[in-house]
């Protein structure tokens, strides 16, 4: 093989890699003649169907965003549910000793928990281990940062947690899908 052979089918390769040449470019003539101009490029079937692809998910993203919404406003019109500015909704099952004197900024907390998605699927649960967990606030996502900083020990509330206080547009693994609400029952034993 002639080096100007090899050289033409590394520059057809590189063309075809890159997209086409585009409009005015010009291709070599494999077999060592005059070189021919290249057609202008039509428009690469990767980065069409990577748009695409993109533009669905994004979609997705907005619609699972506006049923979490819809799902958190039919909760709300519940008169044992509590609503706080940041969208944090929260029903309290038993409540504490309210006389204790706690930190109202929480660094760290003890406490037994269920996590689940609003069809009640239990996906993590502190209860079903029979063992406290013990979280530093750093730790946690917050919407619970919210919640317990609020909460005395011996209080026990199910907290609704819109996307934004939780897992937003990453979700949690295979637990929480993308832009979903999240339940959780915390029953705080002590905080500090």
């Amino acid at each position: 093989m002639t080096r100007q052979a090899l050289l033409s089918i590394i520059c057809l390769t590189m063309t075809a890699a890159c997209g086409g040449g585009g409009s005015g470019s010009v291709t070599p003539d494999p077999i060592g003649g005059t070189p021919t101009p290249t057609p202008p490029a039509a428009s690469d079937p990767y980065t069409s169907a990577k748009q695409a692809a993109e533009n669905a998910f994004r979609a997705d993203l907005q619609n699972k965003l506006q049923e979490a919404d819809q799902w958190l406003a039919r909760n709300a019109e519940s008169s044992a549910v509590q609503v706080r500015a940041s969208g944090l909704q929260y029903r309290v099952v038993k409540t504490g000793n309210s006389t204790a004197t706690t930190a109202t900024q929480t660094s760290s907390a003890k406490l037994h928990f269920d996590a689940s998605s609003i069809d009640g699927r239990i996906f993590n649960s502190s209860f079903q281990r029979g063992a406290p967990v013990e979280l530093q606030a750093e730790n946690m996502i917050a919407g619970w940062r919210e919640a317990i900083d609020l909460m005395n020990p011996g209080d026990e509330w199910i907290i609704y947690l819109p996307p934004a206080l939780a897992y937003g547009e990453d979700g949690y693994g295979a637990s929480v899908p993308p832009n979903a609400v999240t339940v959780y029952r915390i029953a705080l034993i002590d905080k500090y």
